[in-house]
């Protein structure tokens, strides 16, 4: 059998001795002196304001990469624009920097705008014939449009915590609005557009304007809080439509009525829709629970076809007859057909 290593010997461990007693060292004075807080330099109006957006704390560099840092970008401040408000709790400063025609862009960190998203949303509003004095009938969530008079990024504070926030202010039909652009970054995005621009907006009808952050003083007072806001290179397409005086309702309204085998709507009364096609049968459109009679003589007729979303002006609601007398169907004579409502 394999014979067994034999074991090292065992290392006695020392006994710990006591320290010789000494006399306490003497205690170390220091003396301490704070800093005096450093000012907020306001700048000259002839001067430049930098922009300084700092890395993640806690950020740090992969392998290979040069560690992060900090972002800085100069925008000019005009002349006559004043001194800065003074600093938040923070320490940062409310910058008015004003949008100026061929300047860069304003710091503010927010997603791309989308356009199909935003008009998307729009539809669950209603348009009126008439924006300045619209159809009661129509109920709160009304369309409105008008140009940006205002816009400017901004430090909103809620309780002891900074916002940066685009601010706009636009001039509608009906009064003056003020909105946050960003409001809607996690679906539609962040509208980016200049002072001038044409935008159709609807408010949120189940919201009043929310006075929730503390803002600058020159933006002081409740903000509207908005549905949607969509950039538009001209009023609404109206032109056509507004003849036939119609009321604009929403598809799920039709959908409601043609799968309960009922009509809520006013035989003597005109609507507009958006609504998607389903199928095409010779002069009727299947729009699922309900149908569109339209007639090859109807303005637009030849832009139905399967699949498209298209603005209607109907007319004449009847229920037809089917196999089951408790389930009769809803079907709406066309008056008009138009492909999109919101230029570009």
């Amino acid at each position: 059998s394999p014979t067994a290593a034999a074991a090292p010997p065992a290392t006695p461990i020392a006994e710990a001795q006591p320290a010789e007693p000494s006399d306490p060292p003497s205690p170390i004075r220091i003396s301490e002196t704070r800093a005096a807080p450093l000012p907020v330099p306001v700048p000259a109006p002839s001067e430049t304001v930098a922009i300084v957006v700092s890395p993640r704390e806690g950020s740090a560099a992969r392998p290979g990469l040069a560690p992060p840092t900090a972002a800085k970008k100069t925008v000019a401040r005009p002349a006559g624009s004043g001194s800065a408000p003074p600093p938040t709790a923070s320490g940062s400063a409310h910058l008015d920097v004003p949008v100026i025609p061929g300047a860069p862009a304003q710091s503010f960190r927010g997603t791309p705008f989308s356009r199909g998203r935003a008009e998307a949303s729009l539809s669950w509003c209603r348009l009126p014939m008439d924006p300045k004095n619209p159809d009661p009938a129509l109920g709160r969530a009304v369309l409105d449009w008008g140009r940006v008079t205002r816009r400017e990024v901004v430090m909103a504070m809620l309780v002891d915590t900074e916002h940066r926030m685009m601010l706009y202010e636009v001039r509608g039909t009906r009064g003056t609005y003020r909105f946050n652009g960003g409001s809607h970054d996690n679906t539609h995005g962040t509208l980016d557009v200049p002072v001038g621009q044409l935008v159709v907006f609807c408010e949120d009808a189940l919201r009043e304007p929310s006075e929730l952050y503390a803002l600058p003083a020159a933006w002081k007072g409740p903000l509207n809080l908005m549905t949607s806001v969509l950039p538009i290179s001209a009023p609404p397409k109206l032109a056509a439509i507004a003849k036939h005086a119609p009321l604009h309702i929403d598809w799920i309204t039709l959908l409601r009525d043609g799968t309960d085998g009922k009509s809520t709507l006013l035989a003597g009364r005109r609507y507009l829709v958006y609504a998607k096609v389903e199928a095409v049968d010779g002069t009727r459109l299947d729009m699922g629970k309900w149908t569109i009679e339209l007639p090859a003589s109807t303005p637009g007729a030849n832009l139905a076809a399967t699949g498209k979303r298209l603005w209607f002006v109907f007319e004449k609601p009847i229920l037809e007859a089917t196999d089951d007398p408790k389930k009769p169907h809803l079907v709406v004579h066309a008056l008009h057909v138009q492909a999109d409502m919101f230029p570009p």
